[in-house]
């Protein structure tokens, strides 16, 4: 069993420090905990962390920390710490970086560019560690979602995460914010590329079918 891991330089949280919420360890059991009838068993799973991400569950925002087991995607949710609301996952270490805001006018205005400031100087464009991004490129990825994450989420697992196109899993940055650019669902697109590749779809048709604005 694991426990979720705050860190902070006080014991509260200021209007602009930062506090590091950690996902709860890089594997969890992943398995039936339904009761089985007399003479039954079920071999033990574990899930491996593969991803951590900010979802929307009831129109409010969710940490959750992606498993990978049997070939299926688990998440492991929480809110928000409370004092410390606007939250966007870091990345390294499976974690996430969470901010209070000191006034509600502070957050509208950062809401509306959450996308651009989520990727801005945080996500790496290229396999070199190139993270500062030009405007036009950061204004494409973040088109109709500039107050999601998603956009940035996707990104960087495509870049980084090891998904295969058909022929490797290095990327071209270029084809990458194709397939991610105003996307709302970050796991919904990488699915949906995932599953036209398996199926032998060329993979300048599987981004075209699987793009949020296609």
């Amino acid at each position: 069993m694991f426990a979720l891991g705050l860190v902070t330089t006080t014991g509260s949280v200021s209007a602009m420090e930062d506090l590091i919420v950690l996902c709860p360890g890089n594997e969890v059991d992943a398995g039936i905990l339904s009761p089985l009838p007399e003479g039954w068993w079920s071999t033990p799973q574990l899930g491996r962390i593969t991803g951590a991400e900010v979802r929307q569950v009831g129109g409010e925002p969710v940490l959750a920390c992606l498993y990978q087991a049997n070939g299926n995607e688990i998440a492991v949710m929480r809110r928000p710490p409370q004092d410390a609301t606007l939250c966007r996952p870091r990345l390294s270490g499976f974690s996430f970086t969470c901010r209070a805001e000191a006034e509600v006018g502070a957050a509208v205005e950062l809401q509306g560019k959450i996308c651009q400031a989520s990727i801005q100087n945080q996500v790496e464009w290229d396999y070199k560690g190139s993270v500062r991004w030009a405007r036009k490129n950061l204004e494409n990825i973040c088109s109709n979602a500039n107050d999601s994450l998603q956009p940035g989420v996707c990104f960087n697992r495509v870049m980084h995460g090891n998904i295969n196109h058909g022929n490797g899993s290095r990327w071209k940055w270029q084809h990458a914010l194709r397939l991610c650019a105003g996307t709302r669902d970050a796991s919904s697109t990488i699915g949906c590329f995932i599953n036209a590749i398996d199926r032998q779809m060329p993979w300048r048709q599987a981004i075209d079918q699987c793009r949020a604005s296609s």
